[in-house]
């Protein structure tokens, strides 16, 4: 349909919602280092299990891509999303105020906030080549492993 449900509407406010939550929480930085370092933990653990089992990852993933496709895709968004959280938190510790949206009422307040809306872009940008890239690493990693590149 050309418009949204009421239950869609609800749907996309709570959503909004709580990701506005999860950003306006990354801004408290004890709450940002504790999740930069749990990522980095995950995917330490992550790259450790491809490095040491990596006989046993792929033989599980091959399991999984073999049964439904979706699971298979699935599994990748982990990497993905680790090495994400990761750029972006290590970006929001460089540059803190990237989230601030308010227009002030100075004289360059519309310079401003249009240099803040570019840096957040790039830096949004560079959190998904981030998680990308290890994404992509960890797979040469284990098809390298396996003799299967």
């Amino acid at each position: 349909m050309f418009w949204e449900s009421e239950e869609d509407e609800k749907l996309n406010e709570k959503f909004d919602a709580g990701l506005s939550g999860l950003v306006d929480g990354l801004s408290d930085r004890t709450r940002l280092f504790r999740f930069l370092w749990i990522s980095i933990a995950l995917n330490i653990v992550l790259w450790l299990s491809v490095i040491f089992f990596h006989e046993f990852v792929n033989e599980r993933y091959r399991q999984l891509l073999g049964a439904s496709n979706k699971i298979g895709i699935g599994v990748l968004i982990i990497p993905l999303a680790l090495g994400f959280f990761i750029t972006y938190s290590l970006c929001r510790i460089k540059f803190p105020d990237i989230e601030e949206n308010k227009l002030q009422s100075e004289m360059m307040s519309s310079y401003n906030y249009q240099s803040r809306s570019m840096k957040r872009w790039y830096i949004w940008l560079f959190s998904i080549c981030g998680g990308v890239l290890n994404a992509v690493l960890l797979i040469l990693a284990n098809l390298y492993l396996n003799d299967q590149l």
